[in-house]
């Protein structure tokens, strides 16, 4: 293992954050009926969709996990143990659901035989898009008998927030803040290394 593979890797994920902060797209429509038995439609113009945006998550998320084990392999070849980038993982809460998603959706969720190192079971939650007129995100919002219908000027001032939460459906975390700075640890070890000479 060389530090030019990690460093690839690294190359990867900020692609991946590359195309997570590009928010143009074809936008997205759904449907919400209320407890009286009303259903209106709701259409946003010009940003990527939900599923999309999951998408790109969960492949960086792959590739965040895949990088522990370069990562593991370069501890070794600098004399360090690769269990200590194990260790890491389990003693830091934020970097055990990091995992722990990461294992879910490799196996279709946690199970007995698979312990969930955070203690918990972290799932993504649906896309929450905010978007203001103040700051021209929004074009214009459009109410109507057949639902709301609002067209997004300028994608990139519209902010996509993810929640994880847990088993009993508390907010835990936020999906891109946390890959953010799980993908920051494995640069600081990787940095470390490479001042041990990998």
């Amino acid at each position: 293992m060389t530090a030019a593979e990690v460093e690839l890797l690294f190359q990867r994920l900020e692609r991946i954050q590359r195309r997570i902060n590009h928010h143009a797209g074809d936008g997205h429509t759904w449907r919400c009926t209320f407890p009286e038995g009303d259903t209106t439609t709701y259409v946003l113009i010009g940003v990527k969709g939900p599923d999309e945006v999951e998408d790109q998550i969960r492949e960086k998320l792959a590739w965040w996990w895949n990088t522990k084990d370069y990562v593991k392999k370069l501890a070794k070849s600098v004399g360090q143990s690769p269990q200590a980038i194990e260790d890491m993982v389990n003693n830091d809460p934020r970097l055990a659901i990091c995992a722990d998603l990461a294992n879910s959706q490799n196996r279709g969720g946690l199970d007995r035989t698979h312990k969930a190192r955070s203690g918990t079971n972290p799932v993504l939650s649906p896309v929450i898009y905010r978007a203001g007129t103040v700051d021209a995100a929004i074009r214009s919002i459009t109410f109507s008998p057949g639902g709301v219908v609002a067209v997004v000027v300028d994608p990139d001032k519209t902010e996509f927030v993810v929640p994880l939460r847990n088993d009993a459906g508390v907010v835990i975390d936020e999906a891109l803040d946390l890959l953010a700075y799980a993908v920051s640890v494995w640069e600081n070890v990787f940095n470390r290394f490479q001042g041990s000479g990998a």
